[in-house]
């Protein structure tokens, strides 16, 4: 927080610099570099507590501290970041079974009837004898154990580092401890802790919320511009991912003082195969920005073939909300399509039952901005169509290009997606030897700069 706080100094003294009478220049820059100065006292002091090539707060003991804040803050060294990158990941990202001994689960599965005790056993859910200590079963991978700060910038450095698909396995599972879990027990608020609490935490809490913030800025991809008021300019930059083991489309809308800007993205058709173990599907892409308001579209340098549409008239957004509503509220209603299960507790028995019966809470549903084609119109909007638009994307760093939309509704087409197998459990990321991407390749980049608002801390 010291960072973050002189960090914010410094960026703001850069702006008063760069916007202040020529008599003033001097005086700002001075206090800029003081600043600078106490910016960078602060980064080695923190390198000195988080020691060694894999910005360990204690030596031998990597599991859960530091490293995802060292990497997003950009305090961990050019030179250490690939091994803290591939440190974190060891453990962050690890498929091999862990058990974890709380009180209130060790209450729970002595409640649980026979048949699902022995089904939780041979799912490894669970490990342990009836009568005696009985563990739950966690795997890293598929789920998440930290706290506050730590479930933020998880969820945003495997996003933005390359490894996206990681980030939503760990954001889907349903074992203990995940969001999941809680979905398991019939929760329709956020708990305060991953166990089961009966008396103690709450659990109607924002604890773990910052995993909203990551739903709309990176599953769906649409964020205010971190140095932009009353949204007046956006980015779009859905992460979309490279299999379809959990999502096949998703979507978000975001507030502004001139109106809803909205992104939606979903996979369209049936995987074809290629002469290599990658797939080729196509991405289909809806974006909406309000007038007078900024825009742009990053995507990664492989989506080359993308096409961009803009609609030469604005559609009757209202109509094809209401339908879209409309469909989602028969879908909920159906109770077909939310979590597959949830748990009950029977009370003349003392007995824990899984009833296998899907519920309303977590039923997908589809964005509105894909009802503007069909949305019922009088007027003579009603026919919608579409122009190419002339925009070429241009080099943002080496994994991202960068696209300035305009006002208005955009039809976007990335037509040769490539689809890769979600990489094994074991050893998985333990000894992960895959692409590690630019923040590895050049030990010059991703360095904090006083232009940098996005990683203050």
């Amino acid at each position: 927080f010291y960072l973050a706080s002189v960090r914010s100094v410094v960026y703001l003294v850069n702006k008063l610099r760069q916007f202040s009478p020529n008599g003033a220049t001097r005086q700002w820059a001075n206090f800029q570099q003081i600043s600078m100065a106490k910016v960078v006292s602060i980064e080695e002091l923190i390198r000195q507590v988080y020691k060694g090539d894999k910005f360990s707060f204690r030596q031998g003991n990597i599991d859960n501290l530091g490293q995802n804040l060292g990497l997003f803050a950009r305090i961990a060294k050019g030179e250490h970041r690939c091994s803290v990158l591939k440190s974190w990941l060891a453990s962050t990202g690890n498929g091999r079974y862990r058990a974890w001994p709380g009180d209130e689960e060790q209450l729970f599965h002595k409640h649980l009837n026979e048949k699902e005790f022995q089904e939780m056993q041979t799912s490894k859910e669970i490990v342990g004898k009836r009568g005696a200590k009985v563990y739950s079963h966690w795997r890293p991978r598929y789920s998440i154990s930290s706290g506050i700060l730590d479930v933020k910038y998880t969820f945003k450095i495997l996003s933005d580092m390359g490894f996206h698909d990681l980030a939503l396995s760990k954001a889907s599972g349903t074992h203990f401890p995940s969001y999941g879990y809680m979905l398991a027990f019939n929760a329709t608020t956020l708990w305060e802790t991953w166990w089961r609490s009966e008396d103690l935490y709450s659990r109607n809490h924002p604890m773990f919320g910052a995993i909203a913030e990551w739903m709309a800025t990176s599953v769906a991809g649409i964020s205010l511009h971190p140095t932009s008021v009353g949204g007046e300019e956006l980015i779009f930059w859905p992460r979309i991912p490279t299999n379809r083991q959990v999502i096949d489309y998703a979507s978000a809308r975001q507030g502004t003082k001139r109106g809803d800007a909205a992104i939606a993205w979903r996979f369209v058709d049936t995987p074809q195969s290629t002469t290599s173990d990658q797939e080729v599907t196509t991405v289909r892409m809806r974006i909406l920005v309000p007038p007078a308001t900024k825009a742009t579209l990053r995507l990664p340098p492989h989506a080359a073939h993308v096409v961009i549409y803009v609609a030469n008239q604005m559609p009757d957004l209202i109509a094809a909300q209401q339908v879209a509503s409309r469909k989602c509220h028969d879908k909920r209603q159906a109770e077909q399509y939310g979590f597959p299960y949830h748990w009950d507790y029977d009370r003349d028995q003392e007995l824990w039952f899984k009833r296998n019966i899907p519920r309303a809470v977590g039923t997908p549903c589809d964005s509105y901005l894909w009802e503007v084609d069909n949305a019922p119109n009088d007027n003579e909007f009603s026919n919608l169509s579409w122009s190419v638009y002339d925009s070429a994307p241009i080099p943002y760093h080496d994994t991202l290009t960068q696209t300035t939309l305009q006002p208005g509704l955009f039809d976007i087409e990335l037509p040769k997606w490539h689809l890769k197998p979600p990489i094994p459990d074991i050893p998985g990321y333990s000894d992960y030897r895959g692409d590690m991407g630019p923040y590895c390749s050049d030990p010059s980049q991703f360095e904090w700069d006083v232009e940098d608002a996005v990683h203050l801390m």
